[in-house]
């Protein structure tokens, strides 16, 4: 079994950078690679197979779109194998605001949290969508847990990561330092 990654935390004058690299599961990598290579056979035998006809009379034929929907599907299936092997996730937390960071090679995408609004930080269960599917939660036979904070009316989930003891650590470091996040 391999071992999660730990976080690093780095103190500043203004407040806490906590960097997470990204866990690499070997199964999640196989099975979207599966899936990637699926697509593109079935994308060479649509383009190359002669006995299909393509008519341009047409207007409304879904030759096109179905050839441009699997290079969609194609291109999100690679740009997930690539952030699972070199991507990174960023926590910061200053006086004022709280940032939450994924970060792919140079480009950045984040959230930011006005920070006096952020309530109830805990150990939770990671909520299922669209991507997270039950029956993947039941092949790898492990329940997701993350960090989860309260935002206004919504939810906001990180750190799914970490191992639930390297969540707890790190809960316990955001707790020494901003004691009003974390739920008692």
């Amino acid at each position: 079994m391999i071992k999660k990654p730990k976080y690093t935390l780095e103190e500043g004058p203004q407040g806490i950078e906590i960097s997470i690299p990204i866990y690499k599961e070997p199964r999640d990598i196989i099975i979207q690679i599966i899936h990637l290579s699926v697509l593109m056979y079935c994308d060479i035998v649509l383009l190359l197979n002669p006995e299909i006809e393509i008519s341009f009379d047409n207007v409304f034929t879904l030759f096109p779109f179905i050839i441009i929907l699997f290079y969609i599907i194609c291109i999100i299936l690679l740009i997930g194998i690539i952030w699972r092997f070199i991507g990174k996730e960023f926590i910061i937390i200053y006086q004022d605001q709280l940032i939450i960071e994924n970060s792919l090679w140079s480009y950045l995408f984040s959230k930011k949290y006005i920070l006096h609004k952020v309530k109830n930080m805990k150990i939770s269960q990671k909520p299922q969508t669209l991507w997270r599917f039950p029956f993947l939660q039941f092949y790898r036979h492990i329940e997701t847990k993350c960090l989860e904070f309260d935002y206004y009316y919504s939810k906001v989930t990180f750190a799914d990561g970490l191992d639930i003891r390297n969540q707890k650590n790190l809960l316990k470091e955001i707790k020494n330092r901003f004691p009003d996040l974390v739920q008692q």
